[in-house]
Formats: structure tokens, sequence, C-alpha cells
């Protein structure tokens, strides 16, 4: 009886927070595709359902996608020192936050003028109190093409605004055509002729306006 009282609330305190820790996640885009000397951004942001959660650091690194024993740290937000853009990097003059990491959990970066030699697998790891550390990745190509100029989202947009533009035109012109139609009556007119007046009998014959 003992060991069981002792058992249930260490199972209770385990089911509470294995449910938390299912609620926290780092959300990232698996892979993100630049173009040469234009600027990209690298999303990464830490969900949590905690209001006592606290952010402790949180960083990116670099790792090159032809020799995978190559890593290096790109930039650091820390809660004490701030944040650290490492300098034996060639980002380090074109590297940023989107936003201050300490205020709303997000650590998107923004590269700017995108270089071929950027292209490779970029880590994005958090470390929170209490709940630890997590890290993600994103694969970072980069294309000398010229970007389109509309984005596959704003095109299928564009088309979906065309296809209903088309499809209420048809629908309002077979609407007034068909009242135009109900409005089309046949009026009787009566034709006589002097012998059928004299004879006292009516011809009738169908005009249709």
């Amino acid at each position: 009886m003992d060991l069981l009282s002792k058992f249930i609330p260490l199972l209770l305190s385990y089911t509470t927070l294995l449910t938390v820790l299912q609620g926290q996640r780092v959300d990232i885009v698996s892979e993100i595709i630049a173009y040469q000397s234009h600027d990209v951004t690298l999303p990464c942001r830490f969900v949590h359902g905690r209001t006592e959660e606290k952010l402790t650091q949180v960083g990116w690194t670099w790792r090159n996608p032809f020799n995978k024993n190559v890593s290096l740290q790109v930039i650091l937000f820390d809660r004490e020192h701030g944040i650290h853009i490492t300098n034996n990097t060639v980002l380090k003059d074109r590297v940023k936050f989107s936003t201050n990491p300490n205020l709303t959990f997000e650590a998107s970066i923004i590269i700017k003028h995108v270089k071929l030699t950027d292209q490779g697998v970029y880590s994005c790891a958090y470390t929170t109190h209490p709940s630890g550390s997590r890290t993600e990745v994103t694969t970072l190509k980069v294309q000398e093409d010229k970007p389109p100029l509309l984005s596959t989202a704003a095109t299928a947009r564009i088309v979906t605004v065309i296809l209903i533009t088309v499809i209420l035109t048809s629908v309002g012109y077979l609407f007034l055509n068909k009242r135009r139609r109900a409005a089309s009556t046949s009026v009787n007119y009566i034709t006589q002729s002097p012998d059928d007046l004299q004879q006292g009998e009516i011809t009738y014959a169908d005009v249709t306006v």
C-alpha cells in the first residue's frame, strides 16, 4: 500500500510533464530556396504553453553541405550578454535576428545578399527554463536564377480570383438573359376585313414581340 501511494504521485507528475513537453516545439521550415544577391529569412520560433517559460539562449549554427565536419556558429542570443555575431563566418556583416528573441521567442534570422557559399544546413537551438534544450534544422539552397515575379501562393490566388470572376460573369449573363426572355410576351392583335364585319366573325393572329 505504501509503495502504491508513492507510485501514483510520480505517475501523475510524469504524465503532466509529458503533456507539457508535447505542447512545446520549435517551428522551422525544413528547406528554403534563396536566390543569389537577394535577401532570405530563415524562420525559427519556440512554441510553448507555459507562462513561466523563460528564454536562456538561442543560436544558429551553419554546417557545410560538402564537409559535414565543418560547423560554425553564426549568431547567438544570450539572456545575460545579448546578441553576438561570430566574426569567423562570412555572414558576420550580413546576418541579423528579425526581432528580439527575448521578447517574442522568435529567433528567425535574415541573411542579406545571399551567396552561393551560404547554402548548407542551419541549426536553430533553443535553451529555455525549465524545459531545457531543443534543436531543429533547415536546409538552405541558393540558386543563381532570378526569383519569380510572383510566388506560387500569389499566382494561385490570382488564378482563383480570375476563375471566380469568370464564373460570376457567366452566371450574371445567363440570369439577365433569362429575365429578358421572360419579359418578352405574346400579344394578340385582332384583324378584321369588311366581309368579316358583316359576317360578325373575328380572326385572331398571334404576333410575338
